[in-house]
C-alpha cells in the first residue's frame, strides 16, 4: 500500500521524499530468481518497508535535523 508523502515538491518545499523504485511504493518485494538462487520476498531492503525514500533534500534536512535536534 503506497504511503502518502508529506512534501512531493508540489508546493512551496522541495521534494523530501520520492516513491521507492525498487518496491514500487508498495514496501514489499516479491520473490526473485537470480541465477541458481532464489530471494525470498519480504520488507523492501531499499526503503525498509516504508515505500518511499527520502531525496537529497530530505536527506539534507534529516542531518540538519540530526545536528541540530533535540
Amino acid at each position: 500500500m503506497p504511503h502518502g508523502m508529506i512534501a512531493d515538491g508540489s508546493g512551496r518545499l522541495p521534494a523530501l521524499e520520492e516513491v521507492c523504485p525498487a518496491c514500487s511504493g508498495d514496501g514489499q518485494i516479491s520473490s526473485r530468481r537470480v541465477g541458481n538462487t532464489i530471494h525470498s520476498g519480504g520488507s523492501c531492503n531499499d526503503c525498509y518497508g516504508r515505500g518511499t525514500k527520502a531525496t537529497q533534500e530530505g536527506q539534507r534536512l534529516l542531518a540538519f535535523i540530526r545536528r541540530h535536534g533535540t
